[in-house]
């Protein structure tokens, strides 16, 4: 999770400089989810809604606007990398049991076969 406070527009501006990190240095399949915080002060909000969302769309990322204060929509986004996360271990292993379905024969099974083919009359 990215996390920006919607009061300080120098704290939306480094989030670009934070995601390159988080490519540069996470594996490739990293969950990102870019957090809004603090929108209990909407009377000091300098990073619109709308900045927020545009920005997580353009880089193919979920967004949601939260207050760790009253915790509004934090349980939200938790559930939502939640759900990233199982949705990509789901991929994971059914991708490697389509590998090992396809992939040849251990070595140990074929010395079996060619043991019995030696035996066999």
């Amino acid at each position: 999770m990215v996390v920006y406070s919607i009061t300080d527009e120098q704290s939306f501006h480094n989030v670009m400089k934070w995601l390159n990190q988080i490519h540069q240095y996470a594996p490739k399949d990293v969950k990102i989810i870019l957090i809004g915080n603090k929108t209990d002060l909407r009377d000091e909000r300098a990073v619109s809604t709308e900045a927020g969302q545009e920005f997580a769309s353009t880089n193919k990322i979920h967004f949601f606007e939260t207050s760790a204060r009253t915790g509004e929509n934090v349980k939200e986004a938790f559930e939502k990398m939640g759900e990233l996360i199982i949705a990509d271990h789901r991929e994971s292993e059914l991708s490697s049991r389509d590998l090992a379905a396809t992939a040849p024969p251990k070595k140990s099974y074929l010395i079996r076969l060619l043991f019995k083919a030696r035996m066999s009359p």
